[in-house]
């Protein structure tokens, strides 16, 4: 691209501002210099020539008279920091009363951006901010402020960077040398954004706060949103940004076992599952903040994957973005395929804002339609009111089903027009929760599932239901089934972090005669087997017995333990137990450290059926986990008819993700941010004679293989 290419952008810029061509006041310890540029690209591409403010302790007041207002403008500055010079505003209004003044600050860990428009007050419905007024609502949320952010580490505290803001109606964006590194949703406009600005300093308290120390190449604003390919061009081109890409955020994914999408502050949600044609769909929703996004709205939008094979992955396009300013956030819904048309019916969580200018008040399901599966067209217009729902045709009678709100039926012949049906689609026990809804069939069985807990069967699509043992639950939120193929169902989740959104898991259901329903390790997504660590265990407490690959622990006498050390933080270990006959309780406890003092414990009681994660407590056991539903940390599962027998153990050590199958047909998943970092593997019996065989460990090295992603 030639130079006048990479400066079209600037030259209808509203304002632009370029050391020595344009002289602001200068305050204190602030002077233009011409600094030789580090290459001759970022020469080519500075419109300055390569002068440069240095900012040692002072300021410089530009843009008098600027005022940019409505809903989309683009701010760009080059700067380079001095060491220790992240410090501090580096872009604010010129008004010592102005509580939200500064626009750019850094601190030696962030940089910022703060977005402002007009208070919630004036935004929302007199009836929502009645009664939401009565809350403890957040401080921003009422002010109207956005904050983005990036960590320096990620971008690199060192060298010049270019910074860019996007507003764009309904999306606020902030990139960082051409490469996106977070955004978020807002609602109104611009609010008071209007100079003079101060350049390296900004008021807070009413006083004047000196801030970032280095150099600022030029600073320019739009009252329009950039194109992609603009902001591309001012860093370079789009090569130059896809090597700063790589280098921020690290390697594309290519795989989906315990994915999430690039970005510190990036998590994937609500999983949709859907199998058409030989392709599998995966519908996510794709989260930043954990669910802190839109003052905690959520902004939640759905993102899309296919793959045909569960190895390879394409990731597409956002199947349904967030497109209005009035869109508080998407939840759970279903896709269907009818008359050569893929339907998404997603619900619009429009209880949690009564926005002014939004077109209905609640919940509400809306509809997105594709002819290809890939590119989605949004109906703005309000579908039906409700929450999460399932869509589904019963094949006894080819009409369609919607069950909204986990239990009401609403009947449709064309999929647009939609009676309510009498009664309910199925009666709840207390304690089982309304959201999202899954209806599937298998081998002439059909299932719902409703939450985490609730798994019911039934020989037809609409009932009567029998509730069966809530074993798919093991850990992920929200679980959904689609078919794989004629004959498998694949079903998906997702991992807490352990806030709402994590990282994306997949399962593969087992099915018994009677309609039983198990779960094992998908064979696709297997990391694959490499050189075997050489391990030795070592006794640490009680009668241990080892000989070869067997460990044989009696803890008749008390808590027997060995350790396998050093074993790699992140590994597949593989091991078969059995367990005597007067085994109590037994397991193993992952990242161990000491003298059984940290780790993550698995324990199984053969006598209840029971494994539990869980962390040692004083030298001992974990203690009982209460809470049954405690997703992905300390919580227990039952049925398992393998305890008193030799069985199999899985696990898979990826990040702070542990993951284990036990005896091929349950998993379990936790994820541990309580810093336990041991290389110790515990193997212990509380109670009983067990014997620890074959076991095999496995290091990072091994784990990945073409279509998994290089890190959760």
């Amino acid at each position: 691209m030639t130079d006048l290419g990479h400066r079209a952008p600037l030259d209808d810029a509203l304002f632009l501002w370029l050391p020595g061509h344009r002289s602001p006041r200068t305050t204190g310890a602030a002077r233009t210099a011409t600094e030789p540029p580090e290459t001759a690209a970022r020469a080519a591409r500075s419109p300055g020539g390569g002068q440069a403010a240095r900012l040692d302790g002072g300021h410089l007041t530009v843009g008098e008279g600027l005022r940019v207002t409505g809903t989309r403008m683009t701010l760009y500055l080059r700067l380079r920091a001095a060491e220790g010079g992240w410090n501090g505003p580096i872009l604010a209004r010129a008004d010592p009363e102005d509580r939200h003044g500064i626009i750019l600050r850094a601190t030696p860990r962030e940089l910022e951006y703060i977005w402002h428009t007009t208070p919630l007050q004036q935004r929302v419905t007199p009836q929502w901010w009645e009664e939401a007024s009565r809350r403890d609502l957040e401080p921003d949320f009422v002010d109207g402020v956005l904050r983005l952010s990036v960590p320096l580490a990620h971008i690199g505290p060192d060298g010049w960077h270019d910074i860019l803001v996007r507003f764009d109606h309904a999306r606020l964006e902030l990139f960082v040398d051409g490469v996106l590194v977070d955004e978020e949703w807002p609602h109104g406009g611009l609010s008071d954004f209007r100079g003079p600005f101060l350049l390296g300093a900004g008021c807070e308290d009413g006083r004047l706060q000196p801030g970032f120390r280095g150099l600022i190449a030029h600073l320019a604003i739009w009252d329009r949103a950039l194109t992609d390919e603009e902001i591309s061009a001012l860093y370079g081109g789009p090569e130059r940004v896809a090597r700063r890409e790589l280098e921020i955020l690290g390697p594309p994914p290519e795989g989906i076992q315990y994915f999430k999408p690039r970005g510190h502050n990036a998590f994937a949600g609500d999983c949709i599952p859907f199998w058409h044609d030989g392709v599998f769909h995966l519908f996510y929703l794709h989260d930043r903040r954990h669910h802190h996004s839109k003052w905690s709205q959520g902004a939640h939008q759905y993102a899309h994957a296919t793959t045909t094979d569960l190895v390879h992955w394409d990731h597409h396009p956002l199947a349904v973005p967030i497109i209005e300013p009035w869109e508080c956030s998407m939840g759970t819904g279903d896709v269907i395929f009818h008359d050569g048309t893929f339907r998404i019916l997603y619900t619009d969580c429009g209880g949690r804002c009564a926005f002014r200018d939004k077109t209905h008040r609640g919940d509400w399901i809306f509809v997105a339609e594709s002819t290809d599966g890939i590119h989605f067209h949004k109906d703005l217009r309000p579908f039906l009111p409700g929450g999460d729902c399932e869509v589904f045709q019963d094949p006894a009678t080819g009409l369609f089903h919607l069950i909204r709100s986990g239990v009401e039926r609403l009947v449709s012949t064309d999929l647009r027009n939609w009676r309510e049906a009498p009664g309910e689609f199925l009666a709840l026990r207390e304690g089982i929760s309304h959201e999202c809804p899954n209806h599937f069939e298998w081998n002439g069985w059909f299932y719902y599932i409703l939450g985490r807990a609730g798994l019911w069967r039934s020989r037809s699509a609409l009932g009567p239901w029998e509730e069966i043992a809530p074993n798919v639950y093991d850990g992920l939120m929200v679980p959904k089934v689609a078919a794989f193929g004629d004959d498998r169902r694949i079903l998906a989740g997702f991992l807490p972090a352990p806030e709402w959104g994590g990282n994306i898991v997949l399962r593969e259901l087992l099915q018994d005669d009677d309609g039983t329903l198990q779960m094992g390790f998908v064979p696709e997504l297997a990391p694959a087997v490499g050189e075997r660590e050489r391990l030795e265990a070592l006794p640490v407490r009680g009668q241990v017995e080892a000989a070869d690959a067997s460990v044989r622990l009696s803890g008749r006498g008390g808590l027997a333990v060995a350790a396998l050390e050093p074993v790699p933080a992140e590994a597949r270990i593989t091991l078969r137990i059995a367990p005597g006959p007067d085994a109590r309780a037994f397991g193993v406890c992952f990242r161990g450290q000491g003298d059984y003092e940290a780790g993550c414990e698995l324990r199984f009681e053969p006598d209840r059926g029971r494994a539990q994660w869980g962390t040692p407590h004083d030298g001992g056991l974990a203690p009982e986990a209460t809470d049954p539903w405690a997703s992905g940390l300390n919580f227990a599962i039952d049925g398992l008819d393998c305890l008193r027998r030799p069985f199999t153990l899985e696990a898979i050590l990826r990040g702070s993700i542990i993951d284990v199958c036990i005896d091929g047909r349950r998993t379990m998943i936790t994820r541990r941010l309580d810093g336990t970092t041991g290389d110790r593997l515990f193997l212990f019996s509380d109670g009983g004679e067990v014997r620890f065989d074959e076991t095999d460990v496995t290091a990072r090295g091994a784990l990945r293989h073409k279509g998994q992603p290089e890190r959760p």
